[in-house]
């Protein structure tokens, strides 16, 4: 259809037109061309609209992303509008909260001050707290809390919120032995760590690789 439109507008446009009783094609070279304003460098942005329930958590959950939002509205309905760079969200009309939109996933992109002055605690404070839940497993859980630092820079805190949540599940003892298998097999992804939970594999006898715990 493209192509029989394009050939009847070559072949209309060259002719003269049964009510101006002119050429469509010299009119517009004449009059009309002069008066279009050039396109714009970038092309449009379409804005995708929606709405989200905020979390407990102060987040809401945005293309497989957590964004912070105010505490206060803490269990509202917020509308959000998406643009290729950025997040914005709105509570009655209002915008209270811009982030920049994440590319990847999995991630909690975290205004601090959205939290309630009681929650504000400085990442390294972060990081202690929860260096110290995986301590009170064992020392085999500790180390994985070091690798799981080092190498999930960006996601460390959902693999370690994972780890801790096996303790509801699981003794101390097993997540230890299973934290002290990954170890020596180097692996310390949280699926992992539960599969070897579940499956009671860390019962089984291994070679222990002094290099991996020293």
């Amino acid at each position: 259809m493209n192509f029989q439109l394009k050939r009847w507008i070559e072949k209309a446009n060259k002719r003269t037109h049964g009510t101006l009783k002119k050429v469509p094609q010299e009119i517009f070279e004449a009059e009309e061309k002069q008066k279009l304003l050039p396109l714009p460098i970038e092309e449009f942005k379409l804005i995708q609209v929606g709405s989200r329930k905020v979390y407990h958590d102060c987040h809401i959950y945005v293309l497989h992303n957590y964004y912070s939002v105010p505490f206060e509205y803490i269990g509202k309905e917020v509308d959000i509008e998406i643009s290729r760079e950025l997040l914005k969200i709105y509570f009655n009309c209002k915008e209270i909260a811009i982030h920049p939109l994440c590319k990847e996933k999995g991630n909690f992109i975290t205004n601090e001050n959205h939290y309630p002055k009681y929650k504000r605690i400085s990442q390294t404070e972060n990081q202690e707290n929860y260096q110290i839940k995986m301590k009170n497993f064992g020392p085999f859980a500790e180390q994985i809390f070091f690798l799981i630092l080092e190498n999930q820079t960006k996601y460390w805190h959902k693999t370690i919120q994972g780890i801790l949540s096996l303790g509801k599940r699981f003794s101390s003892e097993i997540v230890e032995q299973s934290c002290k298998r990954a170890l020596a097999f180097k692996v310390y992804e949280y699926q992992t760590i539960k599969n070897i939970c579940e499956n009671g594999s860390y019962k089984l006898p291994m070679e222990f690789n002094r290099e991996v715990y020293e």
